[in-house]
């Protein structure tokens, strides 16, 4: 599955970046589940998913008052 470092990096690109392209490089057999938990777990939204590739978003946070 997903360990806590790539989920770590992960979520900082998301915080980044808002949208983020992943290739799956290894998993690929499993690569629909782990794309499903990814956007579970960082509250991401699986845009699009074709071949070895995934897209995922995820709204900005409102900026602190």
């Amino acid at each position: 599955g997903v360990t806590p470092e790539f989920l770590a990096a992960f979520t900082a690109e998301l915080d980044r970046l808002h949208l983020v392209k992943l290739r799956f490089e290894d998993f690929k057999d499993e690569r629909k589940a782990v794309a499903r938990e990814l956007a579970a777990q960082t509250g991401a939204q699986l845009v699009q998913q074709v071949g070895h590739t995934a897209v995922f978003f995820r709204q900005p946070a409102p900026p602190a008052a």
